[in-house]
């Protein structure tokens, strides 16, 4: 993954690894360039088998482990079309056993939207997350079950803080109490959602209970605009 003959977005989830050693049969020893918070999640990576890209040192999209590879999950790839459709059959050697449902396709849509009305239209059996404007209609049709779950996702506005005034910590508060978050947790995502108080969902080990979200508060941002800055000015 960390040649860089090998092409990939992935490699960025890499670039803490300084060095791995063979210490035994069983052992690998992994030395990081920094302490990593919650390093052990971040090696529960893919294994590649030594006999499946043709190039062992590195990987390539030419390379046709790419196009078939090979893994010990529950399904093995069976096909990849052009159009992006992906068609999966069960493992008959899964360690946890066979997979109850035989054969799974993953289409590819351009937008949430299509997808859904794909569902509504019998052209599909399952799709893993619904637009906000489409639940009243998933929901009244009785075919389906929908099922809720954290997504661990969020959305959120981030500052330059290369920009003096976002550099300002009193104008990122009064933007953050500016805007009424209720109201388009409401108008967007149909109410479906909470608001936070940080970069982490409220199903992450690392969301902070204790730290509530800003209020929409109009008038206290303008009187945070208003304020004077009163720190001192920086010395030559």
């Amino acid at each position: 993954m960390m040649h860089p003959k090998t092409i990939t977005p992935l490699k960025v989830r890499y670039e803490f690894i300084e060095k791995v050693e063979k210490t035994g049969d069983y052992t690998v020893v992994f030395t990081l360039k920094r302490p990593i918070l919650n390093a052990l999640a971040k090696f529960t990576f893919k294994i590649i088998p030594r006999h499946g890209p043709a190039n062992p040192e590195y990987l390539t999209r030419e390379d046709p482990f790419a196009r078939a590879p090979i893994g010990t999950g529950p399904y093995m790839l069976k096909t990849i079309t052009g159009d992006g459709e992906v068609v999966l059959l069960a493992n008959p050697d899964y360690f946890k056993g066979r997979a109850h449902i035989d054969k799974f396709i993953a289409k590819p849509f351009a937008d949430q939207n299509i997808m859904a009305q794909a569902l509504m239209f019998n052209a599909v059996d399952m799709i893993v997350l619904v637009n906000p404007r489409n639940l009243p209609e998933v929901q009244g049709d009785k075919r389906f079950v929908l099922q809720p779950y954290n997504a661990l996702s969020y959305s959120f506005f981030g500052y330059n803080m290369r920009n003096p005034l976002l550099a300002d910590r009193r104008v990122r508060q009064a933007i953050a109490e500016a805007i009424n978050r209720e109201e388009m947790l409401n108008s967007f995502f149909n109410g479906q959602g909470t608001l936070i108080s940080g970069p982490f969902a409220p199903g992450s080990w690392a969301y902070n209970l204790d730290v509530k979200p800003l209020p929409f508060n109009p008038e206290r941002a303008r009187s945070l605009l208003a304020r004077p800055d009163t720190r001192p000015a920086p010395t030559a």
